[in-house]
């Protein structure tokens, strides 16, 4: 299982572009090799404790959305995780759990 700060590095430190502005089919199968078991957890409530600070906060919405929408891109299941999604989402705000913008992590997650 990853942790927060490996699926925040992996999706803004480690690549030169974009990650989300990215359409590479080996991208794609590296996110479902490295990610896809961490996803499992989060769609069944594992994962709760990242919602705990900001950098859990936004490796949470990096992992359901951004990562998802790569291991299923073109496929319904790329949304299906949504709404959870919006909780911690929520949760960050209402504790001030979030990066603010300028920052770029910030203006990601504002963007969510």
């Amino acid at each position: 299982m990853a942790s927060p700060i490996k699926s925040v590095k992996f999706s803004i430190d480690d690549k030169e572009e974009k990650l989300w502005q990215i359409v590479s089919e080996d991208l794609d199968a590296e996110i479902v090799e490295r990610f896809k078991v961490d996803w499992e957890l989060a769609m069944d409530g594992q994962l709760r404790d990242w919602w705990e600070t900001a950098e859990g906060s936004f490796a949470f919405i990096i992992l359901k959305i951004q990562f998802l929408r790569k291991m299923f891109r073109g496929d319904p299941r790329s949304f299906a995780s949504d709404a959870i999604t919006r909780g911690c989402e929520c949760h960050a705000i209402a504790w001030g759990r979030i990066w603010k913008p300028p920052s770029p992590r910030g203006s990601f997650f504002m963007l969510h």
